[in-house]
């Protein structure tokens, strides 16, 4: 084992990433591959390491949290030790966490401890890596809350600009299931009037582009909600309970209805009208593969347009 450890710790200098395979993968017999910047290890030499990490920590506590971080373990005393490091290179203790997040973009731990490194350094020359690094992470393991509550972190210690905001607003596209990237965005958006309308617009598309991710709609009620006083109530909506509503929802259309309704959709002015004409479109079953998500998700928002939208409009009444 101890050999196993050195080569590996030997090895990690200047790499990146790691990536675990299978023991028939890796044709090595130390079990053990570096490419440039990227290192794949076998799943034997993963257990080995992780082996090492727990039952060595009395007796090597520096070397055994060395090697969890790197394999990103879930074993705490791994990074309650790194914090009682005297006089380390924050720099190099990031790299050896973003090495571990490779492995396991999950570890909870590991995103306190990068906080505590970067409020360390203080400079903002690092805001760039880390966006960067936050950005590969998650194309590599999306919907990873903790990762996008560091990027939350981010944000506040190095505010972000229009064109990383913008950017923002376009991984929404990507990645339209993705709560917490969704989430992200809606605390940096500009929430003026302009905005907001043409957010409310691109997330129409959206959620025909892209039907049955209740995120989507869950950013439109964001946005709604932002936009409570710019909209008024249609006034022969106001005799109708929230049980009229539910019965009154239309039958399915046929294409050339589908297809002039995504034009009202897209090119009328703000109104709620527009978003009954949205929960229309989307109850039709123009997506067959996701036609039962994208219906539940439209009579859900219809039921929270009378339930709650309209308590916020008609209290200024």
């Amino acid at each position: 084992m101890t050999s196993t450890i050195n080569d590996f710790l030997a090895l990690i200098r200047d790499v990146s990433s790691i990536e675990v395979f299978g023991d028939a993968f890796i044709s090595e017999q130390s079990g053990i591959i570096v490419s440039g910047t990227e290192m794949a290890i076998s799943r034997t030499v993963f257990v080995e390491l992780l082996k090492f990490s727990t039952q060595s920590f009395d007796l090597d506590p520096t070397k055994s949290s060395l090697v969890g971080c790197l394999i990103g373990s879930y074993d705490d005393r791994m990074w309650r030790y790194r914090y009682s490091l005297p006089c380390p290179d924050y720099y190099d203790e990031i790299r050896i966490v973003h090495i571990g997040l490779t492995i396991n973009p999950k570890t909870p731990e590991a995103y306190p401890y990068l906080q505590y490194l970067v409020k360390k350094i203080g400079k903002a020359d690092i805001k760039k890596s880390e966006l960067e690094f936050c950005d590969k992470l998650n194309k590599k393991r999306p919907r990873n809350y903790l990762l996008w509550n560091y990027r939350s972190f981010l944000a506040d210690y190095f505010p972000l600009n229009s064109e990383e905001i913008e950017e923002l607003r376009q991984n929404i596209s990507l990645y339209p299931s993705d709560h917490s990237n969704m989430y992200f965005y809606q605390t940096q958006m500009q929430k003026t009037y302009d905005n907001l309308v043409y957010d409310l617009i691109e997330n129409a598309k959206m959620i025909m582009n892209y039907p049955g991710h209740e995120s989507l709609w869950n950013h439109r009620r964001f946005i709604l909600i932002h936009l409570a006083e710019h909209l008024n109530w249609p006034s022969e909506w106001k005799k109708c309970t929230i049980k009229d509503y539910i019965q009154l929802l239309p039958r399915k259309l046929s294409s050339r209805q589908l297809i002039e309704q995504q034009g009202i959709l897209i090119k009328s002015s703000l109104n709620l009208v527009n978003e009954y004409n949205l929960i229309q479109y989307a109850i039709s079953d123009n997506f067959p593969a996701e036609y039962e998500k994208q219906f539940v998700a439209a009579c859900n928002h219809l039921k929270w347009i009378m339930c709650i939208f309209w308590k916020k409009v008609n209290c200024k009444n």
